[in-house]
């Protein structure tokens, strides 16, 4: 399924914004996007941090104000955010402007899950088949010291060469997840230049991965074809040879992506079109058919 994170359909919830888990409709396993939209004057769910999942914000159209411990800032287009876990990543979204506002939230996605809610003074408990929100005891711990929080535009942000790529792979990126001070969560933008492609069609294994074209007409290749994606559409690739893709530019523009996924030491990344294997660290690849039998060179 490709979903246009810009003018996707959304349904409206209970506290009045529109909003949508791909994640849940999609079933993915290690981290999710969500899609929300606020209109004029409207906030986003209540002052709250998170106290095992990360969460990051990617502002898709629009104007929105995002307020934190270390104060209020306005976001644009391409503007990202990452919500560590913890007090100090306490946040609300609202929308100051004239015009709706659109964002992405990725986030990891795990069993359980707890969100504090200060102000209120409760914290809500999830788990499979069990939702709680109960109310906290004791006074609010005032924080000495807060840092800002780091973000990035995915539309700017300046992006580099690896100098050994081949010729079809020339591409350039920068890693997000340092800048913004992720650590559960990470997500690369790619500047691809016509005719070339960003990675060799494989799989991941362990991982979920998320692709979000962000300008011009990137293809894509899955185990279903190849189809054309414009600015703004997202693509899931599950755990696993389902997962399978490739992204490629075959229009005469350098057109922009990103790439999201979680983050697991070590990973498998399996190539169908060449039968190899290859495990990040120690970076090395190897041919599927020189398998041995698990006692080998044991006995």
């Amino acid at each position: 399924m490709i979903f246009n994170l810009a003018d996707g359909q959304l349904a409206r919830n209970e506290r009045g914004f529109l909003n949508r888990s791909l994640g849940r409709d999609l079933d993915a396993q290690h981290c999710s996007v969500g899609v929300y939209e606020l209109g004029p004057g409207v906030s986003g769910a209540d002052y709250h941090f998170e106290l095992t999942r990360e969460e990051w914000l990617i502002v898709v159209s629009g104007e929105l104000t995002l307020r934190m411990f270390s104060g209020e800032r306005t976001l644009r287009a391409g503007d990202t955010v990452a919500f560590v876990s913890g007090v100090e990543s306490a946040h609300q979204m609202r929308n100051d402007s004239e015009a709706p506002a659109r964002f992405a939230m990725p986030s990891t996605r795990e069993q359980s899950r707890s969100v504090v809610y200060p102000e209120l003074g409760q914290v809500a408990v999830a788990g499979p088949g069990f939702f709680r929100m109960l109310e906290l005891g004791g006074a609010p711990v005032d924080l000495p010291a807060v840092h800002p929080l780091s973000e990035a535009n995915l539309l700017e942000v300046s992006v580099e060469d690896d100098a050994d790529d081949p010729d079809g792979y020339r591409t350039s990126y920068a890693r997000i997840g340092p800048l913004v001070g992720a650590k559960k969560l990470g997500l690369s933008v790619y500047r691809i230049r016509p005719g070339q492609s960003i990675c060799p069609y494989h799989y991941e294994i362990g991982f979920d991965e998320w692709l979000i074209a962000l300008t011009g007409r990137p293809t894509l290749r899955t185990p279903e074809g190849e189809q054309e994606l414009r600015a703004w559409d997202v693509a899931f690739f599950p755990d696993g040879a389902e997962g399978a893709h490739k992204v490629t530019n075959h229009t005469d523009e350098e057109l922009r992506v990103a790439m999201l996924s979680n983050k697991t030491d070590p990973g498998a990344a399996v190539y169908p079109d060449s039968d190899k294997v290859g495990i990040f660290p120690p970076n090395k690849l190897f041919r599927l058919d020189d398998a041995v039998d698990y006692w080998d060179g044991e006995l």
